[in-house]
């Protein structure tokens, strides 16, 4: 596309917006480049501009398999770029040429602007293992902000802050696991069998007693089957893991000038995890300590030779109960 302006000379430039591999990954960019005759050759005032000017926002996006990227890459000559060539007619109408009202989409300079990378990952659950059973980054980002300021009595874009990089991360496993699951099976112990005496035994009362007395004799006292439990629990033993990161670098300007040695930040937070769970026995024992280390940077210096750990958060014993007793 071109544009030819009364009071800002002949713009060519270019909007484009590509997706690749099945829409994963998506390049977005709109440029321009303006030749004018009323620009400065030396840009002493913030309002001054220079005879070639251009403008670009591109961007990327990414997305595949738990990663997802974007990146923001804005470019300008000047503050006044943007509202002076981007405020365009994007159709042929036979309105524009008896004069129409000028779209007004951009109406402010811009005095500064940022580079920008963001980050995230969450491990996929085809690619999980026992020992990396879950990772992921959040809130990654590295950028850059540019603002127009004088330096030597001239004026440009130059770095006022940077972030590289910013993020925080998890991961977790178990880092070994036993399991035992006994059969469970019952002992029965049979009654006591009682002989019935031959006919030729049986005393003459028993043979008149009164059959319907018999009966119920039998039916209270009948003999039952004794039963005697044999049935565990599942033992087991594993030990399991987490670390967590919190990460941050930075620099800034000082007098307008960018020094990354005199204003280098540094911050850096890691969380360990340790936890050992194991039932020897489930009707007797179970145990369950914790240790979770820590280890703190701050401004490139250590806060502490020693971390801070925590042992047995929590130990657990049970008495046993007195077996067979219901």
């Amino acid at each position: 596309m071109a544009d030819s302006y009364e009071n800002s000379g002949l713009s060519v430039g270019v909007v484009t917006s590509n997706t690749l591999w099945n829409k994963k990954l998506t390049i977005t960019g709109d440029g321009r480049l303006a030749v004018t005759e009323d620009g400065a050759e030396s840009l002493t005032t913030s309002s001054s501009y220079p005879k070639t000017r251009y403008l670009l926002d591109s961007s990327l996006k990414f997305s595949a398999s738990g990663l997802n990227l974007t990146l923001s890459l804005p470019l300008y000559s000047d503050p006044s770029v943007k509202r002076t060539y981007a405020n365009r007619f994007t159709g042929f109408s036979l309105d524009h040429l008896a004069g129409a009202t000028w779209p007004t989409d951009y109406t402010s300079d811009i005095t500064s602007y940022t580079w920008k990378a963001n980050l995230s990952f969450t491990l996929p659950e085809a690619k999980k293992t026992k020992l990396l059973d879950s990772l992921s980054i959040s809130a990654a980002q590295a950028s850059a902000v540019f603002t127009w300021r004088s330096l030597d009595s001239q004026y440009a874009y130059r770095v006022s802050s940077v972030t590289l990089p910013s993020f925080t991360a998890s991961m977790g496993g178990t880092l070994f696991s036993t399991v035992k699951t006994p059969d469970s099976k019952k002992e029965t112990t049979p009654p006591e069998q009682e002989q019935e005496p031959s006919p030729a035994e049986k005393p003459a009362s028993e043979e008149t007693a009164d059959v319907t007395l018999q009966n119920l004799l039998k039916t209270a006292f009948r003999p039952t089957v004794a039963t005697r439990s044999t049935t565990t629990g599942t033992r087991y033993a594993k030990l399991t893991y987490s670390l967590n990161e919190q990460f941050t670098q930075s620099a800034s300007s000082v007098s307008n000038q960018f020094d990354w040695d005199a204003t280098h930040y540094l911050y850096s937070l890691t969380r360990g995890s340790l936890t050992f769970d194991s039932v020897v026995d489930p009707a007797a024992f179970d145990l369950h300590p914790d240790v979770h280390p820590e280890f703190h940077l701050y401004g490139g210096q250590e806060q502490g030779d020693v971390p801070d750990v925590e042992l047995p958060r929590r130990l657990q014993y049970r008495c046993p109960p007195f077996p067979y007793l219901a």
